[in-house]
């Protein structure tokens, strides 16, 4: 009896243990690393391009995205730093030009835009300012050009347009 408690006590802690699971490009380098747990993503998540460069990287509970992501460009700049809960984008998320510059900011609540939103030109001015509620427009939507001057609003509510206001030039 004792032989068959320890069997049985040895595969369940084997079952239990988080397994490391690379693949491969078929040019030997790694295409990504990841931890599962009785068969599912539980643990850190690493990708990479075919030339080795960083892709991705985060954590998975449960088989879902959790916590900060990080996305790269091919060339290995940094893309995006994006909060996940449950699988969901859940918080900031900042998204990057190659070149390093901030691309857009949002916010986002159980997958859904939510909040003020940013977009920015490639030369770090401000090109639109936006309200969102529950991933609909919900506010004014205001425009700038290159210089950052602004030049249109448009003002929205649950993502219907009501009105628009266009400055002159």
């Amino acid at each position: 009896m004792r032989y068959v408690t320890f069997i049985f006590l040895l595969i369940l802690a084997a079952c239990t243990q988080k397994t490391e699971v690379t693949k491969y490009y078929s040019n030997g380098q790694p295409s990504s690393i990841v931890e599962l747990e009785k068969g599912i993503k539980n643990g850190k998540a690493i990708l990479y391009y075919e030339n080795g460069n960083l892709k991705e990287k985060g954590n998975w509970v449960n088989d879902k995205q959790e916590g900060t992501w990080l996305f790269y460009y091919k060339s290995g700049k940094l893309y995006g730093n994006i909060m996940f809960r449950n699988g969901m984008q859940d918080g900031r998320s900042v998204y990057y030009y190659e070149k390093g510059d901030t691309k857009s900011i949002a916010d986002f609540r159980a997958g859904k835009i939510e909040g003020e939103g940013y977009l920015y030109y490639p030369n770090g001015n401000l090109q639109e300012a936006s309200i969102w509620k529950n991933s609909k427009l919900d506010g004014w939507l205001i425009f700038y050009d290159t210089n950052g001057i602004e030049i249109k609003r448009k003002l929205f509510a649950d993502g219907i347009l009501k009105d628009s206001l266009f400055k002159p030039l």
